[in-house]
Parts: structure tokens; C-alpha cells; sequence
């Protein structure tokens, strides 16, 4: 299942980021530099591997880290020629043969040899869906936003710290908790398409009553959500990390468009645009885990030899 995401791939909550490199050992532009930025150690081994010509188009290194694994993704041979559409049916081949067997359970793409390599994407786009849209598994590929390449620039070093955490995982309670906050702080809201004005109440559990929300809008009846519907509701966006409206979860896709300006308050969600088609992009929530407050050192596992790579 594939999601067409407007914003950076460093922030993607998929376990995988793929990186579109050639297999000469250089990442000097795009993409794959900004790779090498945040991530030198695997640079180094993936250069090691091109010294040793034990990298080609149609094989794949992936590289892991205690937060995100790294999939190097050959598009072309030398960084100076152009990518060509036979490697990347080669590399989507190869993917789609041992995702599983390489225990990936989500990836985020970018749009494979456009941009520097000169790909067009009327080509790309259908052979990337042909090969990853059938997988069980959520794929993500990131079209180009310039907002989000030049905020990117501009704070590379909490990019960098975002890459290198743990995340934390929130219960319930604290999401609710931020919920209240919001709430409080906030409590009148305009929605984003259409410019109405709502209120929020939020009222804390207390006694036999359980928690709930009420969205109280002008000449027409408040909308009732129920916790058990929050809770299903916080579930998905945890699980989901990208979160499209139509497919909130017990019924709350009719009441997305009071809930994003709402929900986008707490300091871990952000608005983003996000398309099940290229065609129909629409705004929904980036969900970005905060880092845990003591975590571990990144763990990098290089592959030694051929059998040990995707």
C-alpha cells in the first residue's frame, strides 16, 4: 500500500529510508549527500563495498541503526551519468523479492532517479507502483516540497538528533492529557478548508463519567467524541505515523476537518500534505514521537559479505 507523502523522508516514521546512490562510492548531491551528512559511518562502509566492486545495480546494502535502517538503492552506475529505468526495475525487483525475508515491515522512498538522475516522472512513478504498491507492507514515497527541503537545511542538527533517538512511545493518558492542554489554551479553532470557527471542550474523567470531547460549532448540533473513540483514534496515528482523514478509525473521518486543527496543537503531531494518489493530495497528521530522554547508542551492522546483503 502506497502513500504519496509532501515532506521530508528524514522524518518518516517508516523503519526503512531508502537512498537513491550509484556504485562507485560517491554521494556528493542530493539526496544521497544528505544521507552521508547524517549518517558518515554508513557511508564509509557503503564506499568500502564499491572499493571492493562487491556493489552493482540490482543489489541493495542495508544498513541499521538503533532507529532507522538505511537501504542503499543503486540508480545508476557513476554519479556523473544519468539513471536509467532497467536499475530501478532491477532494484524494486529485488525489493519486493526479500522485504520480508529481511524483517521490513515499512518503507519510505524517494521518487527513485529524478531530480539530478533525469528520470522523468511519468516513467517512475508507475514502474515504483507496479512493484511496491501490491506489498503488504506501508510504503511511503516523498514527492518534492521545497518548504520542507529548505526547513531541513535550516535545522539540520535536529534533524540529525531525530535520526539518532529512540523514540517514546506515549500512552493514552498523556496523549489525552496534551489533549486538555490544547484544549484549554486553544479554544476556539478554524478549520483549515473551510475558515469555521468551532470551540472545543474537553472534560477529564471524573467519578463514573469517562473522558470525552465536544466540538461545539455555530447553528448546529456539537459533535460528541467518546474515549473510546479517542482511543481508537490515538491508536491508529501511533501505528499509522502518517495518518490520511478518510481513514480514521470509528467513524471520525466525518469529523476530521474539526480534529486536525485540534490535534495538530500538540507538539508531536504537524499538518501534512499526504495523497493515497499522486492526484488527490489532502491535509492530514504527521505523527513525530518525542525522543526518549536517555537512550542508547546507535547500533550500525555492516554486512561482510554478498549473502549478508538484501
Amino acid at each position: 500500500m502506497i502513500t504519496y507523502v509532501y515532506g521530508s523522508l528524514f522524518y518518516s516514521p517508516a523503519q526503512v529510508l531508502v537512498n537513491p546512490v550509484n556504485t562507485v562510492g560517491a554521494m556528493g548531491t542530493g539526496l544521497a549527500y544528505d544521507f552521508k551528512r547524517f549518517y558518515p559511518h554508513m557511508f564509509d562502509a557503503y564506499r568500502e563495498l564499491c572499493r571492493q566492486d562487491r556493489f552493482e545495480t540490482g543489489q541493495l546494502f542495508l544498513y541499521k541503526t538503533a532507529h532507522k535502517w538505511i537501504l542503499n538503492f543503486p540508480t545508476k552506475k557513476h554519479w556523473r551519468a544519468a539513471a536509467k529505468l532497467d536499475y530501478l526495475e532491477e532494484g524494486l525487483q529485488r525489493f519486493a523479492a526479500v522485504w520480508a525475508e529481511r524483517g521490513i515491515s515499512s518503507a519510505s522512498f524517494p521518487l527513485l532517479g529524478t531530480g539530478s538522475g533525469g528520470l522523468q516522472t511519468a516513467d517512475v512513478m508507475p514502474l515504483m507502483s507496479a512493484y511496491l504498491d501490491p506489498l503488504p507492507i506501508m510504503i511511503y514515497i516523498h514527492l518534492f516540497d521545497k518548504h520542507a527541503a529548505d526547513l531541513q537545511e535550516r535545522y539540520l542538527h535536529a534533524v540529525r538528533a531525530w535520526l539518532t533517538s529512540v523514540p517514546q512511545l506515549l500512552a493514552f493518558r498523556e496523549f489525552w492529557r496534551d489533549v486538555l492542554a490544547a484544549a484549554r489554551q486553544s479554544p476556539e479553532l478554524v478549520t483549515r478548508d473551510t475558515n469555521e470557527t468551532f470551540r472545543v471542550q474537553a472534560t477529564p474523567a471524573h467519578k463514573q463519567q469517562r473522558l470525552s470531547l465536544k466540538l461545539l460549532r455555530d447553528g448546529h448540533e456539537p459533535i460528541f467524541i467518546p474515549e473510546t473513540q479517542l482511543q481508537d483514534l490515538w491508536g491508529y496515528i501511533q501505528r499509522a505515523g502518517y495518518s490520511l482523514p478518510h481513514q480514521f478509525p470509528a467513524t471520525l473521518d466525518q469529523h476530521a476537518a474539526y480534529l486536525l486543527p485540534l490535534l495538530t496543537r500538540l507538539p508531536y503531531l504537524r499538518p501534512i500534505e499526504l495523497a493515497a494518489r499522486p492526484d488527490s493530495r489532502q491535509w492530514g497528521l504527521h505523527y513525530i514521537p518525542p525522543k526518549r530522554k536517555a537512550e542508547p547508542a546507535p547500533i550500525a551492522l555492516m554486512p561482510q559479505s554478498r549473502e549478508s546483503q538484501p
